[in-house]
């Protein structure tokens, strides 16, 4: 896609964040206490322990759904901007890394970017010998569905706390994507 595209798309992004801020605000209790049902039939003089019930079974309710969505909303920016855990793909990294060990990446040095886009946060260093990067397998396919493929992937696998990897070839076995690599060449060398 046009790197334009992705810049309205993490614009429209960021409004639709925004937006739920300000609904969220507006929607306080404390804000239309009015349009409240429970508060409505005190002023109609009705009483409301009958009303107090049910609603109040739905209010936990929501507020259970409230807290998960947000629960999910920030482990996803969490794990897009500041820092992911991989597991360990092959053996080349024994033996400071067996196969199978996790990792936790700090992204925040090399400027991460938005799911599926080009745009993000600036790279802050470059690399030097001997720091272990992680990056995606150039084996396999980079374009744009077999991105939203291992993104979806990545989505899975971080909700299910690395149980469940859908990050497999056509035959059913795991992909080594992304792979976890020591950096042994800088700009320069020969």
């Amino acid at each position: 896609t046009l790197y334009g595209y992705d810049v309205i798309t993490v614009l429209l992004w960021l409004a639709i964040l925004i937006c739920v801020f300000i609904i969220r605000y507006q929607l306080n209790e404390k804000r239309f206490f009015d349009l409240n049902p429970i508060f409505a039939a005190e002023k109609a003089n009705i009483n409301p322990k009958k009303m107090v019930a049910g609603l109040r079974v739905l209010k936990e309710v929501i507020g259970w759904i409230d807290a998960l969505v947000w629960a999910v909303f920030a482990v996803a920016l969490i794990e897009v901007f500041v820092f992911q855990l991989y597991e360990i793909p092959s053996e080349s990294m024994v033996p400071e890394f067996l196969v199978k060990d996790r990792v936790a990446v700090l992204k925040i040095s090399d400027g991460p970017k938005f799911p599926l886009s080009e745009v993000g946060l600036p790279r802050l260093r470059n690399y030097d010998r001997g720091d272990i990067v992680v990056f995606s397998n150039p084996h396999y396919d980079q374009n744009r569905q077999a991105q939203v493929q291992k993104f979806t992937s990545q989505l899975v696998y971080m909700f299910t706390l690395m149980q469940v990897n859908l990050n497999v070839d056509e035959d059913g076995n795991l992909k080594a994507d992304p792979l976890v690599k020591r950096v042994c060449g800088v700009p320069g060398d020969q």
